[in-house]
């Protein structure tokens, strides 16, 4: 009974992967065997890579905020400083 049920889940697994690697590519008009393509995982990597990159700038302009920030705080005091 198990090893019946085994068999079924096997096939369809076959089914499945026969479908949607070689048929549904096929009547897209697309590659064969997507799941091995190298493009999506390079798409990911570059997004990834993107990502990193806007997080960097980021952060640079919080520091620059920072700075700027530092600068107008010791410029206000330095002409409190004065006025009294």
């Amino acid at each position: 009974m198990i090893v019946a049920a085994a068999e079924w889940v096997f096939m369809l697994m076959i089914v499945v992967l026969f479908g949607s690697q070689v048929l549904w590519p096929v009547c897209r008009g697309t590659r064969l065997f997507p799941i091995i393509r190298r493009e999506g995982r390079l798409r990911r990597e570059l997004s990834e890579v993107r990502q990193e990159a806007t997080e960097i700038e980021v952060e640079e302009q919080i520091t620059r905020e920072r700075e700027r920030l530092e600068l107008e705080r010791m410029a206000r005091a330095k002409h409190k400083e004065k006025d009294q």
